[in-house]
């Protein structure tokens, strides 16, 4: 086997891919081994006719590039351990036939690698600023919105919309966008346009870290005495 496909029904731009990989690990050591091979993240929109990479390498140099992106095409000589890896969807693979695998091109029978711990969805607070696990929220109203404009602030206890109060969240308005559960952080939205999305995923911190983006450091740092 040298690829794994997914296909999801539901995608939209806030979707996080986040997953842990490794390359080679717990193999015995061949020729094959010691030899650099690649595997891909890849997507299509038009039922695996054709297949483009999650994330192609954008670096701030390029004219094109406002922020730094790493390719999502991993190399084994430096998966070697698990390692945890955050992608985020760009606008061209956003559609409902979207489907995505990991592919390894020039495949070998004693090459493996293996993904663990996949997580799709909503992306987490400050995609858990590197150091916590995005874990789904199976449906449920956390307390607090992600994306939007409102910075992880909670929903009002109701809202006016359109004219209309709502005292939950709401698709009103999203249907043709996103379909996504939102509400507004203020009792006005007509007037104030302060909202974000209801259904986020949480931080499952790390060792050492806490807080909702698991930003807050919790592990004694060390002490230098002269």
């Amino acid at each position: 086997l040298d690829h794994i496909r997914i296909y999801w029904s539901v995608y939209n731009r806030h979707h996080t891919i986040q997953f842990h990989l490794c390359m080679g690990c717990g193999a015995a050591y061949t020729k094959q081994q010691s030899e650099s091979y690649d595997v891909r993240l890849e997507y299509s929109t038009d039922y695996g006719q054709t297949w483009d990479l999650v994330q192609e390498e954008c670096l701030p140099s390029s004219s094109e590039c406002s922020q730094t992106l790493v390719s999502s095409q991993y190399s084994s000589s430096l998966f070697k351990q698990w390692r945890r890896l955050t992608v985020q969807l760009t606008p061209t693979a956003v559609s409902n036939n979207t489907q995505i695998r990991w592919r390894q091109p020039e495949s070998g029978s004693e090459v493996k690698w293996a993904i663990d711990d996949l997580y799709f969805g909503v992306r987490c607070p400050a995609s858990c600023h590197g150091h916590g696990r995005c874990t789904a929220t199976n449906g449920q109203y956390q307390g607090f919105v992600c994306d939007g404009n409102s910075d992880g602030k909670s929903c009002a206890k109701s809202f006016i919309y359109n004219n209309q109060t709502y005292h939950n969240c709401t698709r009103d308005g999203r249907e043709t966008i996103d379909n996504q559960l939102w509400c507004a952080t203020t009792e006005n939205y007509d007037l104030d346009r302060q909202w974000g999305y209801c259904i986020c995923g949480v931080c499952q911190c790390d060792s050492g870290y806490a807080g909702k983006s698991c930003k807050t450091v919790t592990r004694a740092l060390p002490q230098f005495f002269n």
